[in-house]
């Protein structure tokens, strides 16, 4: 296009932007400089593809899809059995936010988030402790994954009209990408642009997601309109 589908200024080397059309946040390449102006794709970025990202990051965690700029970032949740906060890490690695500490004849077993956290609670030991201080040369790390049961459960407020023309958004950057073609798809436009009333319908097919997918999350974005009407 020759032209931002938002705004309809001219697009030149000194406004392009470089539009991610799949968000970055659940790992999408495809990128185009040939849909949004860099203002748009800031402000659409900020309000929109932010709200997305609220989801797509638990999506990237579960699965720990690779990004093409920034890492997949943890999350709190709280395990359902014993109500205790746990640090859900890229692959849906998990730990107890706060240590868990096993003593023994002599020794003592710290598990932890991360060998930082350990050594924060070896310091708060010592403090304790006094006299025959935890050295931290006789400290042995090792690296244990989900000890942590997985039942967990998780709250994000997301805002249902901004999370839906971020979805829009998807689907008119793909498909202007792929066909050049804005006009066809001005009313989907003018839904993101502006502060117009959502026009649009979702619902579930049950034949899709009642199908069995084990390992691979997926996303089947179904549009329908009339060809009679150009919608």
């Amino acid at each position: 296009m020759e032209h931002c589908y938002l705004c309809k200024t001219p697009l030149s080397e000194d406004n392009i932007s470089v539009e991610h059309i799949i968000p970055n946040s659940i790992g999408g390449r495809l990128k185009s400089t040939s849909l949004l102006c860099r203002q748009c794709d800031s402000k659409t970025g900020e309000l929109y593809d932010g709200v997305f990202a609220r989801i797509g990051n638990i999506l990237a965690n579960k699965y720990n899809i690779k990004r093409e700029k920034g890492s997949v970032p943890n999350f709190i949740a709280t395990e359902v059995k014993s109500q205790k906060e746990i640090i859900v890490k890229p692959g849906s690695v998990i730990y107890y936010l706060e240590p868990e500490i096993t003593h023994g004849d002599g020794y003592s077993i710290i598990h932890a988030y991360s060998k930082e956290r350990i050594l924060q609670e070896v310091n708060r030991l010592n403090k304790e402790i006094g006299e025959g201080k935890i050295r931290v040369e006789d400290l042995t790390f090792e690296k244990v994954y989900n000890y942590a049961p997985k039942d967990y459960v998780y709250e994000t407020i997301v805002e249902p009209d901004l999370f839906f023309r971020a979805i829009s958004k998807i689907m008119i950057n793909f498909y202007i990408a792929k066909t050049k073609d804005a006009e066809t798809v001005e009313k989907v436009i003018e839904f993101i642009r502006t502060d117009t009333l959502n026009n649009f319908s979702w619902f579930y097919d049950l034949n899709i997601s009642e199908h069995s997918h084990n390992s691979n999350p997926y996303h089947i974005l179904i549009v329908k309109g009339s060809q009679k009407q150009k919608a």
